[in-house]
């Protein structure tokens, strides 16, 4: 079981690897798909880590206001109590209401 699980679109994989390499050094250990196996059936053994993980941050951007994958992870989050917001640049946090993803957002992100 990871301390954190990341969802985010593909496009935005280098500035997740960052947000990883910040995390991992601090303690906590991390989840998010490059961690998947070949052959493995990808939403099972996303929605597992996604249940197991003690919190989920949710990397928005442009790209991944408009991934119904990140924002079903986001809604799943969101109703297990766990979820924590990163916007990035490009998103706003009207998109991500709007989309349904969140009801409302924390006036500070990380």
């Amino acid at each position: 079981m990871a301390d954190v699980f990341i969802s985010y679109a593909h496009e935005d994989r280098p500035k997740v690897e960052k947000l990883a390499e910040v995390l991992e050094p601090a303690g906590f250990s991390v989840w998010w798909d490059r961690r998947l196996e070949t052959g493995s059936e990808f939403s099972r053994d996303i929605e597992k880590e996604l249940n197991e993980a003690k919190t989920a941050i949710v990397a928005w951007s442009a790209a991944s206001v408009g991934s119904h994958w990140v924002r079903d992870e986001a809604a799943a989050a969101r109703d297990a109590g766990k979820l924590v917001h990163r916007l990035a640049s490009g998103s706003s946090r009207r998109q991500i209401s709007r989309n349904g993803a969140a009801d409302s957002l924390p006036k500070s992100t990380i």
